[in-house]
């Protein structure tokens, strides 16, 4: 899951440029993909990706489309627009840098990260999902890091990103965006289930 959480958070963090583009329909590229596609539950929309690269003649043209659409979705204002920070769906004036933002700052600084050098609050879809990478990283045996993962999981991830998902499945033009929302949603779906196991006891109180 770590690689899956991280390839997710570079196609929601940023552009994808025709090198990425070409990395998608190289061997090397297929064969990482395929690899995801083992879950049953992502099967069909990782193979729609594939599907989707392969038919990628002009890379340029692609990285614009693409391009285009990533603003039109996650960067500009607008009726089909997509928020991809929690503080837009947990606040009560659905702005961005509410109290998500500080919760997120507070903890990925337990960890001695930050958000700095990435141009958008702790709280974009992003940055959460290369934390929850490293949590996950860390492993069970890691008391720490797999309490923060639940936490990650169950007071951030969980609460806001299903319906982050669900918007983009339904306003990409695309069909590249909206395969990526199903395979995190169908990731956090499993992650929720998981969670209804007991490990570790309740939840720490957030950090303020």
């Amino acid at each position: 899951m770590v690689a899956l959480y991280n390839w997710l958070a570079r196609v929601f963090s940023r552009e994808q440029t025709t090198l990425v583009l070409a990395g998608y329909q190289s061997e090397d590229g297929k064969a990482a993909l395929s690899l995801f596609a083992e879950t049953p539950q992502f099967r069909k929309d990782i193979h729609e990706i594939i599907a989707l690269t392969e038919n990628w003649k002009d890379l340029e043209k692609a990285e614009m489309m693409l391009a285009v659409e990533y603003s039109r979705l996650f960067l500009i204002g607008g009726p089909e627009q997509v928020p991809a920070h929690e503080s837009v769906y947990t606040s009560k004036r659905a702005r961005i840098c509410q109290q998500a933002t500080t919760d997120m700052e507070n903890m990925l600084r337990r960890f001695g990260m930050s958000a700095a050098g990435f141009p958008e609050p702790a709280d974009h879809i992003g940055i959460e999902l290369e934390f929850l990478a490293s949590l996950t990283a860390a492993g069970t045996e890691n008391g720490e890091a797999e309490q923060a993962r639940r936490e990650l999981l169950s007071r951030h991830l969980l609460v806001w990103a299903p319906e982050f998902c669900r918007l983009c499945a339904l306003r990409d033009r695309t069909g590249f965006y909206s395969a990526a929302a199903r395979i995190l949603n169908g990731t956090l779906e499993l992650e929720r289930q998981a969670l209804k196991q007991p490990a570790g006891g309740a939840l720490p109180p957030p950090a303020r």
